[in-house]
């Protein structure tokens, strides 16, 4: 019988405070979690996303948030 190949399940909690921090000391125009979403899958399956910020000290863009 042929060996299953192993699944990796994995949880993604996101700072997001330090990731708007990043991208504007980076002094990126914009940033895409999409790009970081699809190099996770590459990796396993996402079963938990968690977001983590001061929303109200933050001024983060709605499509930067994770969906």
């Amino acid at each position: 019988m042929a060996a299953q190949p192993e699944i990796t399940n994995m949880a993604l909690f996101c700072d997001f405070e330090n990731v708007a921090l990043g991208v504007r000391d980076a002094k990126y125009a914009q940033f895409d979690i999409k790009k970081v979403l699809e190099r996770l899958l590459l990796k396993g399956s996402i079963v938990v996303k968690k977001v983590y910020c001061d929303w109200g000290r933050q001024s983060i863009t709605p499509q930067m948030t994770l969906q």
